[in-house]
């Protein structure tokens, strides 16, 4: 790509710029503010708030660092989480919080915004704040109060280079470190007593059958495989094996896709081997059903960050992001398909290299490739459930 090419496409040039540029002030504003406003963590009865207002992988890479937190030896640590709809009940099920406050940030929701509760919150008092993921609603009410806050956007992201890497045409060299290995930083500089859980899970025995699991779904259109894909997979994961069974994952909006793809001369005449789970299987439910599996196959999202946790062997369609930034992590049967553009991490919608919609680094990963690494997990053994 040439940088006129680039250019050519004013709107996605400017949106690059401009994400690139409003993550660099926050580094520095948020790293500025805490060495003028150093936050007290000493206290033995720590009030905490915490602010993750991501999507569903950014929630699910988190909680073992509110875990982290919570169970610091000799301290009494109450947590209030300020959370997005779509992880609301995945936290509340989760149990590392003592409260969960609805948000529906217009920066980050899925849904319909809803009004920042300054109310609710104005009844709490906190002795500082955790920021993970916020918006500047969040951070006016920060301000207002005096609650003094630690910041994980201060550390090195690939976010902020995003820019040189398009109009260079080569990969950014830099090594950025992963989502975890910051929160690891954050625990290590501000809570010294607090551990992070062991990244590997011992392996268990594995379960009656062989289910597969594949999650068709994705955040946007960028990272979207499209239908043939899974339809191709299926088949050929069908035909190796007899006994093989095949669960589509996925949320409402993938019911259409899964319907097709059910319905599509290339997979009716295996019948019930195939069951279409989508819309069915909510996210605090997840890693329960999941237990029941032999392996999971799906693209860069919420759900793989939870397979990942689960402990059942997954392979892993990456594109967009880049394991190196926001890979499977804690999972010692997780195999990664990624062609490593120079233009990944991307933060965009859509792919400006081949005209919109699925990104050509996704639309790169073949699935003979994906099928090559399934049967290598499928020949090991099952899950590692406990």
């Amino acid at each position: 790509m040439t940088l006129a090419h680039i250019l050519g496409r004013p709107g996605f040039f400017a949106r690059t710029l401009f994400l690139s540029g409003a993550s660099a002030l926050q580094a520095g504003a948020h790293a500025l503010h805490e060495k003028a406003f150093p936050a007290r963590l000493d206290i033995p009865e720590l009030r905490v708030l915490f602010i993750q207002l991501g999507q569903i992988g950014d929630y699910a890479l988190s909680e073992p660092f509110l875990r982290a937190i919570k169970s610091q030896p000799g301290k009494d640590v109450s947590i209030t989480a300020l959370i997005d709809p779509i992880n609301y009940e995945l936290c509340k099920k989760g149990g590392a919080a003592d409260e969960v406050v609805l948000y529906g940030s217009r920066k980050y929701t899925r849904r319909k915004p809803s009004p920042f509760p300054s109310a609710l919150l104005d009844e709490r008092k906190f002795d500082c704040a955790v920021w993970l993921r916020g918006d500047l609603n969040v951070l006016l009410w920060l301000v207002r109060k005096g609650v003094r806050f630690v910041s994980v956007a201060k550390y090195p992201a690939p976010l902020r280079r995003a820019c040189f890497a398009l109009i260079s045409g080569r990969p950014a060299r830099k090594k950025y470190p992963h989502f975890t290995e910051c929160l690891e930083s954050l625990l290590r500089e501000h809570f010294p007593g607090a551990r992070m859980p062991d990244k590997e899970r011992p392996r268990a025995v594995r379960p009656s059958g062989k289910k597969v699991f594949i999650h068709i779904g994705s955040g946007n259109g960028l990272r979207r495989w499209p239908r043939e894909r899974f339809v191709s997979l299926s088949r050929i994961l069908l035909e190796s094996d007899k006994a093989l069974k095949i669960c589509l994952l996925g949320s409402e909006a993938d019911c259409p896709d899964a319907g097709a793809m059910l319905g599509d001369t290339g997979l009716s005449s295996y019948g019930g081997r195939i069951e279409d789970l989508c819309g069915r299987v909510g996210l605090p439910e997840l890693k329960r059903v999941l237990s029941s599996g032999a392996l999971f196959i799906g693209f860069d999202s919420g759900p793989m960050h939870i397979a990942a946790s689960s402990g059942i062997p997954m392979v892993v369609m990456m594109g967009p992001q880049s394991p190196m930034t926001f890979g499977p992590r804690g999972n010692p049967n997780a195999r990664v398909v990624y062609k490593a553009p120079f233009c990944s991490p991307c933060w965009q919608f859509s792919c400006v290299r081949n005209g919109g919609g699925a990104g050509e680094c996704v639309l790169a990963i073949t699935p003979g490739e994906v099928f090559k690494e399934a049967s290598r997990l499928l020949g090991k053994g099952g899950p590692c459930v406990n």
